[in-house]
């Protein structure tokens, strides 16, 4: 018995328990190992001699899938998401990769507490790829329309493949979650006004807000000096 994955074109002799049966023997092999580098597509070949010469070959593909999808981010989406907030949104780019075909995929956002089911086709696109015998990946392009409102946005793509395993990016710790703040934030400035003070010492106060977060605040204070004093002689 030999087998190989779709991730290494080597082909590994196979053992495991044999019994003999009626003009021949039946050969029972070890489970799979239970981690996620084990999920793979593989062809396994057997390969059977008889003591006249005589050889038959037969060979069969499956694929071993107990931990499901994984989703990779594009160059732009991951830095877009490090991010976190941001005054205009961009499309998303994601790829799901599955050793198996899906058999229902789905996204949809929450917006600050509120969900909403995205559509294929006028919402997003999918552009699928990989064959018989190779991983399959799902390319998600998800519109930046969608995000024209401001506020929190949580992005969440469900699938299940033909394991019947269900999964989303949620699971995997592939978190999409922006802020789109369109709106700048505001100052008020009170205790003083534009005018002359003749004084030792003025309390003011400076009240700053933003819709989402503030990123830093620079106060600056400039000391113009308008001219020398005359001197008469």
């Amino acid at each position: 018995l030999l087998a190989s994955s779709a991730a290494s074109d080597v082909y590994k002799r196979q053992s495991g328990n044999r019994t003999n049966i009626a003009n021949g023997e039946s050969i029972k092999m070890e489970d799979f190992k239970h981690d996620e580098e084990t999920d793979d597509v593989y062809t396994m070949t057997a390969v059977i001699k008889d003591k006249a010469g005589n050889e038959t070959e037969k060979e069969v593909m499956f694929s071993v899938n107990r931990f499901g999808s994984n989703y990779i981010f594009s160059e732009t989406t991951e830095k877009f998401l490090d991010d976190v907030y941001a005054n205009k949104p961009k499309d998303l780019v994601v790829t799901e990769v599955n050793v198996d075909s899906l058999v229902f995929n789905g996204i949809s956002y929450g917006l600050d507490g509120t969900k909403k089911e995205l559509k294929a086709g006028s919402d997003y696109t999918v552009k699928q790829s990989g064959g018989e015998g190779s991983w399959k990946e799902y390319t998600y392009t998800i519109k930046k329309e969608n995000f024209e409102k401001e506020g929190r946005y949580s992005v969440t793509i469900d699938s299940e493949d033909k394991a019947t395993n269900k999964m989303n990016n949620k699971v995997k710790e592939c978190n999409i979650d922006f802020v789109i703040d369109k709106t700048p934030p505001t100052v008020v400035i009170t205790g003083i006004e534009e005018s002359s003070y003749r004084a030792d010492e003025r309390e003011m106060t400076i009240n700053l807000s933003d819709n989402t977060a503030v990123k830093c605040v620079d106060v600056i204070l400039s000391l113009i000096h308008i001219s020398e004093p005359t001197r008469h002689a």
